[in-house]
C-alpha cells in the first residue's frame, strides 16, 4: 500500500470532525445578518461593474 492510501482517509476524517465541532455551536441568528450585509455592496458592484461592462463591449461592436 502507498503511503497516501493510508494516511489520506484518517486525515479527511480528522478535518471534518474538527470542521463539525466548529460550526456547531455557530450563532446563525447573528451570523446570517452580518454575511448579508458584507455580501450586499459586493452584488451591488457587480451589477453596477455588470451594465458598464456590457455598455462598453457593445459600443465596440458597432465601430
Amino acid at each position: 500500500m502507498t503511503f497516501w492510501r493510508i494516511m489520506l482517509p484518517p486525515a479527511l476524517l480528522n478535518y471534518f470532525q474538527r470542521q463539525r465541532q466548529r460550526f456547531t455551536g455557530a450563532d446563525c441568528g447573528a451570523l446570517f445578518p452580518g454575511v448579508s450585509i458584507s455580501i450586499l455592496p459586493m452584488i451591488g458592484l457587480y451589477a453596477w461593474l455588470g451594465c458598464r461592462l456590457t455598455e462598453g463591449i457593445t459600443m465596440r461592436a458597432g465601430k
